[in-house]
């Protein structure tokens, strides 16, 4: 397979994931299926991307993992989307992901001082960004991100 196919099948699959992300409910099988989707886009984007793609896929499977309810994973994958931060850094937008990620696993394992310093920094850093859409985007995420 090569890097264009690699990146064809990251994208649809990452599509396919956040479909059943924005989903208000899912049965179990379909909360597997965005798992899977998520982790599988990753790998792709693994052979074809940049450290963006790695970003944005470790974040997806973060949130996958955060709207199965389960703390534990969707922590694993905030913090390697963490380490990808600090190897290659990011900017605007990704940035502020990177903080969202892990103030919504914080949230999970009711973990409010990490959830509330990951919040904030992900606040101050939606509200440098550019693009005044991506602020409003990133803040009305981190709306819904409550101690559990």
């Amino acid at each position: 397979m090569d890097k264009e196919q690699h990146k064809a099948l990251a994208i649809q699959l990452f599509n396919a994931a956040w479909d059943l992300i924005d989903q208000s409910e899912r049965t179990e099988d379909e909360t597997l299926e965005m798992i899977r989707l998520a982790q599988t886009s990753r790998f792709h984007w693994g052979e074809a991307g940049t450290h963006v793609n790695w970003s944005r896929g470790d974040w997806q499977i973060s949130r996958a993992f955060a709207e199965a309810g389960n703390g534990e994973q969707a922590l694993v994958y905030a913090r390697a989307n963490e380490r990808i931060y600090q190897q290659y850094g990011l900017n605007d937008f990704d940035e502020a992901f990177v903080y969202e990620a892990l103030a919504r696993a914080y949230s999970l394992l009711n973990q409010p001082e990490e959830m509330l310093q990951a919040k904030q920094t992900a606040e101050a850093f939606a509200n440098s960004c550019k693009n005044q859409k991506d602020t409003a985007y990133i803040l009305e995420q981190l709306e819904s991100i409550k101690i559990q």
